[in-house]
């Protein structure tokens, strides 16, 4: 069951089926691609305007207090960790494959309502792995 506001989190860990990555495995992933970014987007003059900062600011993590909203590049960024790739669904590279959903992956990485969930095929059965569903 979830706990605060870490979809994020729970989703991945759901998916890779146990307790592998926690809040703070997922903030440092989202500050190396915060660094990432800023060092792309950051102007080469060091007089920044106000406007330009706001360009700075992090979209993959939510600083929040209750945060732990991560963005989709985070979540990517912890599932390669384990070998597995998150292709979105539209993805050119996902078409074909796309057209048989069941047959396409063994779990999937979803957001709706910007909550984060996982449904993954476990011994040959489909489950809606989200953390706020009842059961």
């Amino acid at each position: 069951r979830q706990l605060g506001g870490l979809c994020g989190v729970h989703c991945v860990n759901n998916l890779l089926q146990g307790p592998l990555l926690g809040p703070g495995d997922l903030a440092e992933i989202g500050a190396e691609l915060d660094l990432e970014e800023r060092d792309l987007l950051e102007p080469a003059q060091p007089n920044t305007r106000e406007g330009d900062r706001a360009l700075l600011e992090s979209n993959n993590v939510d600083a929040s207090a209750d945060g732990g909203n991560f963005s989709i590049q985070v979540l990517a960024r912890a599932l390669a960790r384990f070998r597995l790739e998150l292709i979105p669904s539209r993805h050119p590279a996902a078409r074909d494959v796309m057209r048989d959903p069941p047959n396409a992956a063994k779990g999937f990485v979803c957001q709706r309502y910007f909550h984060w969930f996982a449904i993954r095929q476990v011994a040959g059965y489909w489950w809606n792995l989200n953390s706020t569903r009842s059961l």
